[in-house]
């Protein structure tokens, strides 16, 4: 009668979110039952038997637990398991994906999210709602469909983010199962208001800065006309406003040593021929900080920049070839690394639109830095794009080897459908590091929060609220000049909300999910109890049944 009550009462309790680790469980109380008088040590485990809970075949975990087993020798601890079998027969809906696209979201501007909902139950859910919250607000609600066992369906839902900077996202299902908090997924979006991108123009004759992005401006630039235009274009509609503001100066202009370079999300140094000292130093530590530098190397690029200049700024360093004449006729592209973030959306054996990109003249340089990663080069494989990581915040160095100036007959690149997203998904991408940590996702379970920023206003102490509304205390570091925040206890899923002791820092959100074990519901096979029982390490004891247990416990 004691373990019925006992048992009903765990019935009773709320479930549990975050993944069960057993052997963890059964190393604390190990710890504690090693201070106990009494000489008999025995370990009972409830439990309904959830595979993925009980770590079979991992010894490790389970020396660690019950202390490394000797054949033959009598444990300290013994352990037994009790199996209580799960009700069976319930619907079971839960949320998969949570994704919103596209990955760079601007104000006022459509977006999408997409979520994915599973029936992992043996029975199938009827049909229901699913709603989508935006900041603690529904915004729109659509009919879900009864959904068969073992199947799953994507929902989307459109919206246009009204508000800047960090904002989270919720969809969920009404469904009536027997766990309501896998039935919402919640994801976190940074919105921007705009995306200042600075472009240093190999000219060497001053025509003064420019941020209009007028057609006279641009023809004044005349290297960079095709880069901004494309840059201009990225609004999905003609009345949207554009996201990505370019700002062009000349590299000779005596205003471009007075920039703050940490106000602009990239720089772009296109055809340039020698840049000055405190400019090579100024965009290492630019990049060190966590932002993207975009060299592409042209006509006016000499040959000190390429092989000296950046070597010295250490930013790359390449080994140049003596022979940098053009080829006899175009040659074609190599994709490289086709799942790459800049190359992914164009390069589908379906829908490869570089198809037709062709090249004459390059500058010839192969990367000596071990971490440099080539996405495109010729078909003799010279390479034509490639990056490297800057530093530990996110910065990185792109690095295109023929020019976008549309005039000197290098390559068609300027002229190919493709021309003016690859620019915009690269620029994207370069961006990337100035909101690392806030990126458009949901955190998998045991993911880190992560937040970076300028050391301009210092934080003193940051605090995380979770999901069940306790809050925790966090202190940043610097390191390569930002202030980085980072929170590690994410077993709960749902929002977490980042603040900060400066007011003018808005808060920063985040969308953790369920731990995806749980939602396996493979049970102990006949093998991994035999594993367990096994003569040479003996975890378990026996498996034993409730009318065993007052034999068992003496």
């Amino acid at each position: 009668d004691a373990l019925a009550g006992t048992i009903d009462r765990l019935r009773k309790e709320k479930p549990g979110l975050s993944s069960a680790n057993i052997p963890d469980a059964v190393q604390r109380v190990r710890e504690i039952v090693g201070r106990g008088r009494n000489t008999r040590k025995l370990i009972l485990v409830l439990s309904d038997g959830q595979r993925s809970n009980w770590r079979p075949m991992d010894l490790a975990a389970w020396n660690a637990a019950l202390g490394q087993r000797v054949k033959g020798v009598e444990p300290t601890v013994r352990m037994y398991e009790l199996p209580i079998a799960p009700a069976g027969g319930q619907p079971n809906l839960s949320m998969g994906d949570l994704v919103i696209s596209p990955p760079v979201v601007g104000l006022n501007r459509p977006a999408a999210i997409n979520a994915t909902v599973i029936n992992a139950g043996p029975v199938e859910v009827a049909a229901t709602t699913a709603r989508l919250v935006v900041d603690g607000k529904e915004m729109a609600r659509q009919p879900l469909a009864a959904l068969p066992a073992a199947q799953s369906r994507t929902i989307r839902f459109e919206h246009t983010f009204a508000d800047p900077n960090s904002r989270w996202v919720e969809v969920r299902v009404d469904a009536q199962d027997g766990l309501d908090a896998d039935n919402a997924a919640v994801a976190s979006a940074f919105v921007w208001q705009t995306l200042p991108v600075l472009i240093i123009d190999g000219q060497l004759t001053s025509t003064g800065m420019d941020t209009s992005g007028s057609e006279a401006a641009l023809r004044s630039f005349r290297r960079s006309q095709f880069l901004a235009t494309a840059m201009l274009s990225d609004a999905p509609t003609a009345d949207s406003p554009t996201l990505i503001k370019p700002t062009l100066v000349s590299v000779a202009d005596g205003k471009l040593a007075t920039l703050r370079l940490e106000d602009y999300a990239l720089v772009v140094v296109n055809d340039v021929p020698q840049l000055p000292t405190a400019m090579q130093n100024k965009l290492l530590d630019y990049a060190r900080g966590g932002h993207g530098v975009w060299f592409i190397l042209g006509r006016a690029t000499e040959r000190g920049l390429v092989r000296d200049q950046l070597a010295a700024a250490n930013l790359l360093h390449l080994d140049v070839a003596d022979q940098q004449a053009a080829a006899e006729k175009p040659v074609g592209i190599s994709v490289t690394d086709a799942r790459h973030v800049t190359l992914a959306p164009f390069t589908s054996p379906e829908r490869n639109v570089l198809t037709g990109m062709t090249t004459l003249k390059w500058w010839s340089v192969k990367p000596r830095d071990p971490d440099a990663k080539v996405m495109l080069a010729t078909e003799a494989g010279d390479p034509l794009m490639f990056e490297r990581p800057v530093g530990s915040n996110g910065g990185r160095v792109v690095v295109w080897t023929s020019p976008v100036d549309g005039t000197s007959g290098w390559n068609n690149w300027p002229t190919m459908r493709a021309f003016a997203p690859l620019v915009n998904v690269t620029v994207y991408h370069l961006a990337s590091g100035w909101t690392k940590g806030q990126e458009n996702r949901r955190l998998e379970s045991g993911q880190p929060l992560v937040w970076t920023g300028p050391t301009n206003p210092p934080i003193g102490r940051a605090e995380v609220t979770l999901p069940d509304n306790t809050k925790a205390q966090v202190r940043p570091v610097v390191r390569d000049g930002r202030q980085i925040v980072r929170f590690s206890e994410t077993y709960l899923p749902g929002r977490y909300e980042l603040r900060f002791d400066q007011s003018e820092l808005p808060p920063v959100y985040y969308g953790v999910g369920i731990d995806r074990r749980e939602l396996d519901e493979a049970a102990l096979t006949d093998d991994d109890r035999k594993w367990f029982a096994s003569d040479d390490h003996k975890f378990v004891e026996r498996t034993i049944a409730p009318a065993d247990l007052a034999g068992t416990l003496g």
